[in-house]
């Protein structure tokens, strides 16, 4: 996950940028998505009736297997599901009902990647 830079160099006392320099890098290396990739995908083809484990596959691109996914937003009509026992190193599997093709598509934000943290 990407923070935004913040001007701290636009700041005149030394001491202050120091201690925004500090908290912007432990907020960059703690942060519980650091290393997580957010993606997009929309879906306008109609699923409905669509009974098989893999109905869309999509490209993660992210060179080895996430074992978290974390849906931040799922907008339009359907639902989509994560089968993540045929993720793979390449693939994320995706079971999707209830799109229309007339009701305009069915747009997902997820976060993934693996969470390194304690749990």
């Amino acid at each position: 996950m990407k923070f935004p830079n913040l001007p701290i160099e636009n700041i005149s006392d030394y001491n202050i940028q120091k201690c925004f320099v500090i908290i912007r890098d432990f907020l960059r290396g703690n942060s519980p998505l650091a290393g997580f990739k957010l993606l997009t995908v929309s879906l306008n083809q109609n699923f409905s009736g669509t009974t098989k484990a893999n109905s869309f596959v999509f490209a993660h691109n992210l060179g080895f297997l996430p074992q978290d996914i974390v849906i931040s937003s799922q907008t339009g009509v359907g639902q989509v599901s994560f089968n993540q026992n045929l993720t793979d190193g390449t693939n994320l599997y995706l079971a999707v009902t209830g799109t229309s093709t007339t009701a305009g598509p069915l747009v997902v934000r997820f976060f993934v990647g693996t969470y390194q943290g304690a749990l």
